[in-house]
């Protein structure tokens, strides 16, 4: 016997509760005005009538959000990837182009339009997902000679600072592009330096009490005023296991890692527990592809500015 697939299973149960419910509505307008009826029974009908229109209005509405997510996810999600293949290889194929040669001033302001294109697609996925308002944005390592796998200790951590890159179209939070902001003063990004894979959590603030009766260290951030920004925060890594490659013959594991994306939310309701891994796993792919082109854009960066750079991969 051919198994039933869930949607098809909806289906089913959504026809059956639209049958009763049509039977339920001719038994009630008879039970109505029938006089041997009692009260009872014609109230009866009408509760029977009432949950069973519910439970179709539910079936309906759950049917329609859920194809509604995946349409939205899909749309945001080709936009991204279609975006981060086809800069990468214009830039490639305008760095080998000898008629035209790839100036910095051009690559600066490719990498504005990319990132910002990227940024707001995302911010837009994950905000009909949620139904919340969420900002995205990119903070990277502004790296001005040869980069080697991280490694950092305490020392070279504190002395550690990322750029903001850029932030989409929705955010809140206002920032000059060229901030710089001290790693080991963002709880997030000072944990995925030391190696953790990523940073999230659902409500800070009641993640900070529960810190305190506990006697562990708080969540802070370099914005002073974040508490009135943003109560949830989602950051992932833009970064790459090296132990694949040559120079990543190594006993402990070392990535080269670029910067961050950050999705936070002023809502406790925005990434739910049953979802926000979910959500992580979103923002660590579309990290995964910006990568390449990151890398790309530092390497053509420091050889168009006569800087010594080695290429990783």
């Amino acid at each position: 016997m051919k198994k039933l697939k869930a949607y098809q299973l909806h289906d089913f149960l959504e026809f059956i509760s639209l049958f009763i419910s049509l039977v339920g509505s001719f038994a009630s307008i008879i039970a109505l005005i029938s006089p041997e009826h009692s009260n009872l029974a014609k109230g009866a009908w009408l509760i029977v009538v009432g949950i069973t229109m519910a439970a179709i209005f539910k079936f309906h509405k759950i049917r329609t959000i859920s194809n509604l997510r995946l349409l939205i996810f899909a749309k945001n999600f080709h936009n991204i990837s279609h975006t981060l293949r086809d800069h990468h290889a214009r830039l490639c194929k305008r760095y080998k182009n000898d008629k035209r040669p790839l100036t910095t001033d051009e690559l600066i302001s490719n990498i504005e339009n990319v990132c910002k294109e990227v940024v707001n697609s995302l911010s837009d996925l994950l905000n009909r997902s949620t139904g919340a308002n969420v900002s995205v944005c990119i903070k990277y390592f502004w790296i001005d000679k040869q980069y080697k796998p991280f490694s950092f200790n305490e020392k070279e951590i504190d002395d550690l600072k990322v750029t903001t890159l850029c932030r989409c179209n929705n955010t809140y939070k206002k920032e000059k592009r060229n901030d710089r902001q001290h790693v080991a003063l963002n709880t997030d990004l000072k944990l995925i330096t030391n190696g953790a894979n990523h940073f999230y959590c659902g409500d800070i603030v009641d993640y900070n009490k529960r810190a305190k009766e506990m006697n562990l260290e708080p969540y802070t951030d370099s914005n002073a005023y974040w508490k009135q920004v943003y109560k949830a925060r989602i950051t992932v890594p833009i970064r790459i296991d090296l132990s694949f490659t040559k120079q990543g013959f190594q006993k402990e594991k070392a990535y080269d890692l670029l910067g961050f994306i950050t999705a936070d939310s002023p809502s406790t309701s925005a990434f739910r527990k049953e979802e926000i891994e979910g959500y992580v796993d979103i923002c660590k792919a579309t990290a995964d592809m910006l990568y390449r082109y990151l890398e790309r854009f530092m390497y053509l960066w420091a050889t168009l500015s006569k800087e010594p750079e080695k290429e990783i991969v």
